[in-house]
């Protein structure tokens, strides 16, 4: 089996270099891969600017619920105070 195996390996070799030969030597191929690069540079660029973009309206929206979810409890709450310390009787209770 390790004949074969070695066979495999050579013949994978040669197959392979004549591929890579023939396409760094390709003009077509060439103005593929930089069209293709550029491309794929761009649109990474486009989806970091992106990501950035929704991060920050993530950050600016929890900071926005934040606020308003406890608004109306914390209102409640300094409403209640104020209620019982007017009772002096009365435990404050929250």
């Amino acid at each position: 089996m390790a004949g074969g195996n070695l066979f495999g390996r050579a013949l994978s070799y040669v197959v392979n270099e004549f591929l890579v030969e023939g396409l760094a030597n390709n003009r077509a191929f060439q103005r593929f891969a930089v069209k293709t690069n550029r491309t794929l540079e761009s649109l990474s660029s486009k989806a970091k600017q992106v990501s950035e973009e929704l991060s920050e309206q993530l950050k600016e929206a929890r900071g926005q619920d934040d606020r308003s979810l406890f608004a109306a409890p914390l209102q409640a709450v300094k409403q209640r105070i104020l209620v019982h310390q007017d009772d002096a009787d009365s435990p404050i209770l929250l």
